[in-house]
């Protein structure tokens, strides 16, 4: 009887490893709650370096953090989806030391991310949780 409803809500919030050392957070707009929140839970002083793709300067928000972070917004204007954070973030200069990425976009932009900070990065796997939060070309009923 009726439409099945599927609701997806915050999950725990992203910790930061004891032995870590910094944070890079990449994203599109579909990113821009789980990445408030994680810049809300990162401690006073952890280095955070967050790249976040919108379509222009209206879709900037503020993003409060007491950790000592760093967000570049990406402008797409009329370029392809993803294609200015897959640029950015294999071009960034990541800190010194240990750390951790943490990304959420469209799928294919998220497996290219995920193969660069591995393998030509060196990062550990478990240090690399990038999810697909969109498919492109794909609807969320298209899977049901």
């Amino acid at each position: 009887p009726g439409d099945e409803v599927i609701w997806f809500g915050p999950s725990p919030a992203y910790p930061v490893a004891p032995a870590t050392d910094w944070t890079l957070l990449l994203g599109d707009e579909t990113a821009l709650p789980a990445i408030g929140a994680i810049l809300e839970e990162l401690p006073p002083g952890h280095r955070v370096l967050a790249a976040v793709e919108v379509a222009d300067r209206a879709e900037e928000q503020p993003l409060p953090s007491r950790a000592d972070a760093t967000v570049t917004w990406l402008h797409r204007h009329d370029r392809d989806h993803g294609e200015l954070l897959r640029e950015h973030a294999t071009a960034l200069q990541l800190p010194d030391g240990r750390g951790r990425v943490w990304g959420g976009a469209e799928r294919g932009v998220m497996r290219e991310l995920r193969h660069h900070f591995v393998h030509a990065r060196g990062l550990d796997r478990a240090d690399t949780h990038l999810t697909a939060y969109w498919t492109q070309g794909e609807t969320q009923d298209s899977e049901v």
